[in-house]
């Protein structure tokens, strides 16, 4: 597996790790917010690549 694949697929999961870290370690409100949309980006990401998936596997089964 390539470089740019592997960073394609885990690259969510280390926005949210990020994410989670910083909320865990924010001290205002900019960095709450920072690590919130982390967070939010993460999770849109992960929903985005699991319905195009579905609907990529329910397209091929006919």
């Amino acid at each position: 597996m390539d470089l740019e694949k592997t960073w394609y697929e885990v690259s969510p999961y280390v926005y949210g790790t990020i994410g989670v870290i910083s909320l865990v370690m924010a001290e205002t409100k900019v960095a709450y917010l920072s690590a919130a949309l982390l967070i939010s980006s993460a999770i849109t990401i992960i929903t985005l690549r699991r319905h195009y998936r579905a609907a990529e596997r329910d397209s091929i089964r006919g």
